[in-house]
């Protein structure tokens, strides 16, 4: 049996990229699978999103014959993103293509490759999304560059607008915190202290409904922190610790008021130090995945490498990751998360 590139593409197409679309963005977490519920597609060349944040109404009260301002307050009804480019490749050896002499061979070494192209697109997701670190040109749109109260998102600067920024709060260097440390254990768990864990939950879950009346849909936390929360709550004796809505999906998330609250190691591994962990309250109402259906985890012809004995096949993603309103995202900032609590490492 010849392998017959032809077919082992059309076999990927109908069975793995499919697939490979729900794991990458449902399995990791709740959080993670709610905005894959938010995709959305377009064919345009950059991705129009309307805005939701309703600064451009002239409501007021009025006396009879009162001249009514018919200018709105800032004339932007939209942010455009332009889409970027996720690619890997599935790459056959010389000596597997002699090796998949049976549709049980193929389906056996397709599977490895297809799992490895999965985790791999994962990895690149998760570890873009929250990480640290200046955004590059051609990255997709990380947690840092949406929450925030200055930089630049869909063309529009939050420091220019500001129904166009997210609430964000240094826990060192907040005057309201002065005189607690949220980088001291004592004080997270001392319910006295202004930097209980309890309290800073408490405070995001405010800071996201403030002149909103929205709730966040998902807090992500540190692990160290998640943990506390969790020890705290069955001290508490709470009879409603864990979120059901994630339950019923395979997650496992605490509960806050219908708010379910995760922990992400991708997340941690973004840290330079042990207190830099970062408290986030989305609202994924208003967070959006584009993708073009022209390259949605599409499969490339197969093509021989010059210089090596095999063939390879691009998959691709065209997309990005959008928000339409910046003011329901909250990041609470240097909390205490050890880097090593879940790596183990030194």
């Amino acid at each position: 049996m010849t392998l017959n590139y032809t077919t082992l593409t059309a076999l990927i197409a109908e069975h793995y990229t499919p697939i490979l679309y729900d794991q990458i963005f449902r399995k990791e977490n709740y959080f993670v699978s709610l905005l894959k519920k938010n995709a959305k597609e377009y064919t345009d060349r950059r991705i129009e999103v309307p805005l939701e944040y309703g600064n451009m109404s002239r409501a007021k009260f009025t006396a009879p014959y009162e001249v009514v301002d018919l200018v709105p307050g800032d004339p932007v009804t939209a942010v455009y993103y332009d889409p970027k480019m996720l690619r890997d490749a599935i790459i056959v050896s010389d000596e597997e293509e002699l090796v998949m002499n049976s549709d049980r061979a193929v389906k056996n070494i397709i599977d490895v490759k297809m799992n490895n192209v999965m985790k791999g697109m994962q990895q690149v997701f998760l570890q873009n999304f929250w990480k640290r670190t200046t955004q590059g040109t051609y990255d997709w749109n990380n947690a840092k560059t949406i929450v925030s109260a200055t930089s630049t998102l869909g063309g529009l600067a939050g420091s220019s607008y500001s129904w166009w920024q997210a609430k964000v709060v240094n826990l060192a260097t907040s005057e309201w915190y002065s005189g607690y440390d949220a980088g001291n254990e004592d004080d997270l768990l001392n319910p006295a202290s202004k930097c209980h864990m309890l309290k800073l939950i408490q405070r995001t879950y405010r800071a996201a409904r403030y002149l909103t009346n929205e709730s966040p849909t998902n807090m992500i936390i540190p692990e160290y922190c998640w943990d506390l929360l969790e020890f705290t709550y069955n001290s508490m004796k709470r009879a409603d610790m864990y979120h059901k809505g994630a339950a019923e999906l395979g997650f496992t998330a605490l509960n806050y008021h219908g708010v379910a609250i995760e922990s992400d190691s991708w997340d941690v591994a973004a840290q330079s130090t042990n207190t830099d962990g970062y408290i986030w309250a989305f609202n994924t109402n208003y967070l959006y995945m584009f993708f073009n259906p022209g390259a949605k985890f599409t499969v490339g012809k197969w093509i021989e490498a010059s210089n090596q004995g095999s063939k390879a096949a691009k998959i691709r993603t065209y997309g990005e990751v959008c928000c339409s309103n910046r003011q329901t995202q909250v990041c609470m900032q240097n909390v205490l998360s050890p880097t090593n609590w879940a790596s183990m490492a030194a």
